[in-house]
Order: C-alpha cells, then structure tokens, then sequence
C-alpha cells in the first residue's frame, strides 16, 4: 500500500491511499555503454600497482591443444566483484527508467482525482518497485560488495564506503525501508502473515511522495558515482561478464499453447457442470496471449 501525499505539480493535494502490488520483475536483457562522467573526470583513482593487477598478472589456463585463453574471459567466473558491480549498476539503471516512468506517464503532476485505477495500478508498481531496488541496491552494498569479493579489492572498497558515507547515513534515515519492504511490498496486506497491513501504513518512515523518491535517488546516484569512478578500470567489462553465463531454452513450447488453454479449460468448465455451477470460462477469452 502507498501513502501518496504532496507532489511536485500539485503541493496542495491531499493524501492518497492505494493498494499496492507486487511486481515480478524478469531480467530480459542488458547493455552497457561506459561514458566519461564528472566524477571520472574530478576524481583521481589513486591506487597502485600492487592494489589493481593488470590483466598481464593474473593467471591463466589454457585450452587442450596448449593455447592461451584470454585472461578476459578466464577470470569472468571467480571475480565476485563483477558480481556487485552489475548489481549497482543494473539497480541504478532500472531506478532511473522507473523515475522516467512516472514523469512520461505524468504521474507526478496529477491530481488525487485525475488517476484511474489503471494509474494507480501503474503508479503503486513503479513506486514499490524503486523502494525494492533500492533496498536490494543497499543490501548489496552492506552485505556482498566487500565480504564476497577479492582481497585485492578490499582497500579500494573500503575508500569507497568512506568516502560516499554522507550520502549513505542520509538514505539511512529512511529507517523503516527494509522493514515496509518486507510487510508492505514482499507479502502484501498481511504482516507475519496475521496483521492486516494497512493498520501501519502510516508509520513507516519511507519514502512516500515523487519529491521524496526525487531525493532518495539523489543519495543512491552519489553513492553509485562513487563506485563507477573508483572501478571506471572494470565497469566496461560487466557486459562481458554477463554474458558469459548460460542460458538455458526456453521452458514453453508456444507450438501448442492453445491446445493446452483448450484443455485446461474444458477441464475448468466440466467442473463447473459437475458442481452445479451456472458458469463457464469462455473458450475464446483466453485464446489471444
């Protein structure tokens, strides 16, 4: 559930209370293009040697026939910080997509009475999906980014957190963000499976208007500039990284979906006879995917 209050266009509109829904969000592709940013220009890595190996210093194996592979693509699998690398970087960039979202849609300037339900569906989406990633972006960097990746990345990691500490203590004191992910997002409108929900949907100190997710994104973007400026030697090869996992076929043989609707909704509609219902499925409703 969201508690909507005022919003950039309409300061005066009072608070909105709608129902929420959880997203099932797929990855179905990623591109990097690396861009010289401010913060590659104004920052200095300064970092030695010893603190960032050249690919020249890391091992390598080589194929049967006793050829090198390319250290490039040998490495992929064992380096964990690629692993937190993609992370922020996918996070950050489906935040920002998800922001334009509500500014194309014009979300953000819409009155309480201007939204359909559809809007609000959309809106309440959007919302709870940029508070999930955010919260998934955080766990990340608290849990994985310096625990799970190599040694020799620890220094660099550690200057990183020290450096972008302000922003992070300021999306911190969004206190109640893992908490209102877990009871109002993950497993809607039924706290520890008992409490219906929308008894503490005013209490949690989240992020709740546009102008809100305005500045939380802020803190989020300061925290990622940081790391993006700090590994600019390795954000270019996260594409390559990505794609050098597996992926299996697809599960659905599409051939013969509509035989399979067919089916299942015969079964459906023999129940509904058998049960003495006065109602069907029609066929025809289910047929377009």
């Amino acid at each position: 559930m969201l508690l909507w209050g005022r919003t950039e266009g309409n300061p005066g509109i009072s608070a909105l209370f709608s129902i929420g829904y959880r997203v099932d969000r797929l990855l179905i592709g990623f591109t990097f293009k690396i861009k010289n940013r401010f913060f590659n220009q104004v920052l200095q890595p300064g970092r030695t040697q010893q603190q960032s190996p050249t690919a020249a210093s890391l091992p390598r194996y080589t194929q049967p026939n006793r050829q090198l592979l390319p250290t490039f693509t040998d490495n992929f699998k064992r380096m964990k910080l690629y692993e937190s690398l993609y992370i922020f970087l996918r996070y950050k960039q489906d935040i920002n997509y998800l922001m334009e979202f509500i500014i194309d849609f014009g979300y953000h300037k819409k009155a309480q009475n201007e939204f359909t339900l559809k809007d609000q569906a959309h809106y309440v989406t959007l919302y709870h999906t940029i508070l999930m990633n955010t919260c998934s972006f955080l766990d990340e960097y608290n849990k994985h980014f310096q625990a799970k990746s190599e040694p020799e990345f620890h220094e660099r990691i550690l200057s990183v957190k020290k450096i972008a500490k302000p922003a992070y203590k300021k999306m911190k004191e969004w206190k109640d963000l893992r908490e209102y992910r877990n009871n109002m997002i993950a497993h809607n409108f039924r706290i520890n499976e008992d409490v219906f929900s929308f008894k503490m949907s005013g209490q949690y100190k989240v992020p709740r208007t546009y102008l809100d997710l305005v500045l939380f994104r802020k803190y989020l973007m300061m925290i990622f500039g940081i790391i993006e400026a700090e590994f600019s030697d390795h954000m270019p090869k996260i594409n390559d990284f990505i794609k050098s996992f597996e992926v299996k076929e697809l599960q659905v043989n599409y051939d013969t979906v509509e035989d399979e609707l067919t089916l299942i909704l015969s079964e459906i509609n023999k129940l509904c006879s058998e049960n003495d219902k006065p109602y069907i499925l029609p066929v025809e409703l289910f047929m377009n995917l």
